[in-house]
C-alpha cells in the first residue's frame, strides 16, 4: 500500500503544471490565419507570473489552437476595454500560455 501511494503521488506530480493568473485590460491583440491568438495587457504581466510560467516570454500571452468562444471573448473584451482574468499555464512557444479567460 505504501508503494502504491508513493507511485500514485509521483505520477500525479509529474503531470501537474503550475497555474497563475493575470488580470488587466487588453492593450494589443494578435490573431493569425492559423487561429493563433496572442495579447498584451495594459498592466503587463508581473515578473512572478513570468518567472513561474515561461522563461522564454516575449511580452505576449496566447495560444496557438484557440476555441472560437475564447477568441470571441478576447475580441469583445478588447473592443469594450473590459477587464479580463487569464489563467496561465507554462509556455506556448515564447508566449505565456493562456489556459482560460474570464471576462468582467
Amino acid at each position: 500500500m505504501k508503494y502504491f501511494i508513493l507511485v500514485f503521488w509521483l505520477l500525479l506530480s509529474l503531470n501537474s503544471h503550475s497555474y497563475t493568473q493575470a488580470t488587466g485590460t487588453i492593450k494589443e491583440i494578435y490573431i493569425d490565419k492559423n487561429g493563433a491568438v496572442a495579447l498584451k495587457l495594459n498592466e503587463g504581466f508581473s515578473s512572478s507570473v513570468v518567472s513561474a510560467e515561461c522563461s522564454t516570454y516575449n511580452g505576449y500571452a496566447g495560444i496557438r489552437d484557440s476555441e472560437p468562444a475564447m477568441k470571441s471573448l478576447l475580441l469583445a473584451a478588447y473592443a469594450a476595454k473590459a477587464t479580463i482574468k487569464l489563467g496561465i499555464t507554462g509556455c506556448d512557444g515564447n508566449w505565456l500560455k493562456i489556459n482560460d479567460v474570464r471576462g468582467y
